[in-house]
């Protein structure tokens, strides 16, 4: 049996990524919004994983946080991917994220070594606040960047990641914690 599963930091309902929420609400585009309560970093996106892999992934969780102690990262600034004049992803970006950025360089090695295959994009460490649908209100998007381009939105105490397994419906994704491996 397979699941859709990714490796993450949760980052949950900060009041200023709420205020941001709804000023992406009130641009009227074309975009799905992440719910708030549901942010999270990417570390690594696995995709289909069989159950049996699980504690397998939990393993190579374990040793990627060895010898890294919990650390603050930094919510700051937004952009898009892959550009602000190609609108796809609207994203914040987070400082201080040396720690993170090694973790998921260990992660990947240890899945590869253990022959379960990862996204083979460089990690990026950003944290997905919307995603467009169209272009209607680009325009407006492009403004809220820009005007919010050097905003901070928040300390975080990054003190765990989590194995997450990714359900799909038409009211939007829920996430459930799989595992949770701490600092």
């Amino acid at each position: 049996m397979n699941y859709r599963a990714f490796i993450s930091v949760d980052v949950g309902a900060l009041r200023p990524l709420e205020r941001l929420n709804q000023e992406l609400r009130e641009c009227k585009a074309d975009i799905k919004l992440v719910d708030p309560r549901s942010m999270h970093l990417t570390v690594e996106f696995l995709g289909s994983v069989n159950v049996c892999d699980t504690e397998t992934i939990v393993d190579a969780m374990r040793r990627s946080v060895e010898g890294i102690d919990p650390f603050d990262i930094g919510l700051e600034g937004m952009g898009a991917f892959p550009s602000p004049l190609r609108l796809r992803v609207i994203w914040i970006g987070v400082q201080c994220a040396d720690p993170l950025a090694v973790v998921a360089r260990r992660l990947h090695q240890y899945l590869d070594r253990q022959g379960i295959r990862c996204d083979e994009r460089p990690f990026s460490a950003h944290l997905t606040v919307a995603r467009m649908r169209g272009p209607r209100g680009s325009n407006q998007i492009r403004d809220l960047i820009a005007d919010n381009k050097g905003s901070e939105f928040g300390p975080l105490r990054v003190e765990a990641i989590r194995l997450k397994r990714s359900t799909l419906s038409p009211q939007g994704p829920r996430y459930d914690t799989v595992a949770e491996v701490r600092l």
